[in-house]
C-alpha cells in the first residue's frame, strides 16, 4: 500500500513540476493565457513578472497580507471535493504557489481521488482566510483548455511545450477517452502483411469519423 501510494505522490508531484515547467519556459504573454485559461482568474495587464515555487508552505507571510487577490486552484481527475477522514491536518503545503505583485494562487493538485476539504481549509490559513477557491476537473476542464488553446499559441516553442504537456496528461490518463484516431489503427496495420487489409478497411474511417 505504501508503494502505491508513494506511485500516486509521484504522478501527482510530476504533473504538478510539468505545468509549472510550462509555464516557466513560456513566453509571458502565453504564461498569462494558459493561467487565465486553466483558472478563469484575470491577470491584470500592469504586472511585469509571475513568479513560481513548488512544495513550500509559504513564499512570504508578509507579501500574501499584502495582497488583496488571493485565490486557491484546486485540481482533481473530476473536480470532487469530499470530507475525507484524515487524522487532524494541523499545516500544509500546497503544490505550488503562483505570484506576481497584484495577485497569489495557491495551487493544489490531485492526480488520483478527490481534494480534501480539511487540506483546503488550511490551505485558507496560509492566505490569512480570505481568498477565492476554484475547483477544476484536470479531465473535464483543464485538459479541453490545453487543447484548445495550444495550437492557437503565436510562439513555436510555446506551442511545442504545451503540446508536450497535453500529450503527458493523455498518457497518465487525464485527458478522458475522445474516441479513436486513424493513426490508431494504422499503427495496427504497420507491416507488409497486412497493407491489403488496412486499405480495405480505410473507406470505413469515414463512418466513425476519421478524415
Amino acid at each position: 500500500m505504501k508503494e502505491i501510494g508513494g506511485l500516486i505522490r509521484q504522478y501527482q508531484n510530476n504533473t504538478t513540476k510539468a505545468l509549472i515547467n510550462v509555464l516557466e519556459n513560456s513566453s509571458f504573454e502565453t504564461q498569462k493565457h494558459i493561467i487565465e485559461s486553466i483558472s478563469g482568474i484575470e491577470i491584470p495587464k500592469n504586472i511585469e513578472k509571475i513568479n513560481y515555487i513548488l512544495q513550500s508552505s509559504s513564499f512570504s507571510k508578509e507579501r500574501i497580507n499584502d495582497l488583496s487577490n488571493k485565490s486557491i486552484l484546486a485540481i482533481s481527475p473530476h473536480g470532487e471535493v469530499k470530507d475525507i477522514k484524515v487524522k487532524y491536518i494541523t499545516k500544509s503545503t500546497p503544490d505550488a504557489w503562483i505570484w506576481s505583485s497584484k495577485f497569489v494562487i495557491l495551487f493544489e493538485n490531485k492526480t488520483n481521488g478527490e481534494l480534501n476539504k480539511a487540506q483546503l481549509k488550511q490551505h485558507e490559513k496560509l492566505l490569512g482566510g480570505k481568498c477565492k477557491l476554484i475547483v477544476k476537473s484536470w479531465i473535464d476542464d483543464i485538459y479541453p483548455n490545453i487543447k484548445s488553446i495550444q495550437p492557437k499559441l503565436d510562439n513555436e516553442k510555446d506551442r511545442f511545450l504545451l503540446l508536450e504537456f497535453k500529450k503527458y496528461l493523455e498518457v497518465i490518463g487525464l485527458s478522458g477517452f475522445e474516441g479513436f484516431e486513424k493513426e490508431d489503427f494504422m499503427r495496427r496495420y504497420c507491416n507488409d502483411d497486412e497493407k491489403e487489409e488496412f486499405e480495405y478497411l480505410k473507406p470505413a474511417f469515414p463512418t466513425f469519423g476519421y478524415n
